[in-house]
């Protein structure tokens, strides 16, 4: 087990595996001690609707079909916990310096690697609470829906 905490020793989250060590897991600290002002998710469905999931091909991986997912910069739009990063963020540029075994032709204050893209992350677990709310939100439609048309039978 690998455990998380936070600047005030405070559990925050651990990956875990079974005993048979066959499933790993994931795990974020959700204790009701560690959360207040609990509001139930409202308008799910809305919100749902503005997900843009797309099928694609990764640029650099060869042999492979492809993937399914989300773009991070337009996920978080609608679910910014889902996301980490900044859009369009770069790395800086890493130069040689005194004291690093210096390849033959380079001095210090080279280009060691240059500027390149500090790309965003998804976390898609981020995103079952609103999948969860939405799915619930239709249930009750479709509950009411069906309740109306029996009635309706009825007469």
């Amino acid at each position: 087990m690998i455990q998380f905490s936070d600047t005030a020793e405070q559990d925050c989250g651990e990956i875990t595996t079974n005993p048979s060590g066959n499933t790993t897991s994931y795990n974020t600290s959700s204790d009701y001690r560690l959360k207040e002002n609990l509001v139930p998710l409202a308008d799910s469905i809305t919100r749902l609707k503005l997900l843009k999931p797309y099928s694609f091909d990764w640029k650099k991986v060869e042999n492979t079909s492809g993937g399914e997912g989300f773009v991070a910069h337009e996920l978080d739009e609608v679910v910014p916990l889902a996301v980490t990063g900044v859009k369009d963020a770069m790395k800086p540029e890493v130069l040689w310096k005194e004291g690093d075994v210096l390849p033959e032709g380079v001095n210090v204050g080279d280009v060691n690697r240059p500027e390149m893209p500090n790309h965003q992350g998804v976390d898609l677990g981020k995103l079952v609470p609103l999948l969860t709310g939405a799915l619930q939100e239709a249930v009750t439609k479709i509950e009411e829906l069906t309740t109306r048309i029996e009635v309706l039978e009825n007469e």
